[in-house]
């Protein structure tokens, strides 16, 4: 953010010995605003990380228990966030509407859901994914027998995990993303 910051005030600068009454200013300020290399040294990228394949992926999926229904919620979050690729923050804030399961596509509205940089898409099911697919899907119709609708969220809190009366108000999504973390790490 420094280099950002260092970057904007550089432009201004060059800008304004354009502008009537500045041009005499000296072409000095500028190399005043150059960062030391040290500072751009710390901005190296980092190594990459070993991410899972598909198949290990899959593995941990089988692996992840589903005796109750917390536990089906947390492994279709698992099997949505492979089959989708949404991050933790929409992932939680995933209503029932924005899925189409014929169409094999989520659509990320930023007006409703909690979006990186608010910015609304649409994700379609990664191929490979069928098995993360039947998991999710599994999940979507244990939601309908309960009762779910289209504006519920699709991994609320365990609170709202039960049987609900066709009248009822929506099912709120859950306020923070850490279920997604915990359910990746069990």
């Amino acid at each position: 953010t420094i280099r950002h910051h260092a970057s904007q005030v550089r432009q201004f600068f060059e800008w304004l010995r354009l502008q009537d009454g500045y041009k005499r200013l000296s072409q000095n300020i500028l190399l005043n605003l150059e960062l030391p290399k040290a500072s751009r040294a710390k901005t190296l990228p980092r190594d990459d990380r070993d991410y899972l394949t598909i198949e290990e992926a899959q593995g941990m999926l089988e692996k992840m228990p589903e005796r109750t229904i917390g536990e089906r919620r947390d492994r279709a979050m698992v099997a949505c966030a492979y089959t989708s690729g949404l991050r933790a923050a929409a992932l939680t804030t995933l209503r029932l509407k924005h899925i189409d399961l014929v169409k094999k596509e989520v659509v990320q509205d930023a007006t409703e859901m909690r979006a990186k940089n608010g910015k609304s898409f649409r994700s379609y099911f990664f191929p490979r994914t069928e098995a993360f697919q039947q998991v999710f899907t599994a999940w979507l119709s244990e939601l309908v027998a309960l009762g779910f609708n289209k504006d519920d969220a699709v991994f609320p809190e365990l609170t709202y995990l039960k049987l609900r009366a066709p009248d009822a108000s929506p099912v709120p999504p859950m306020q923070s993303s850490a279920a997604v973390g915990n359910a990746f790490d069990n």
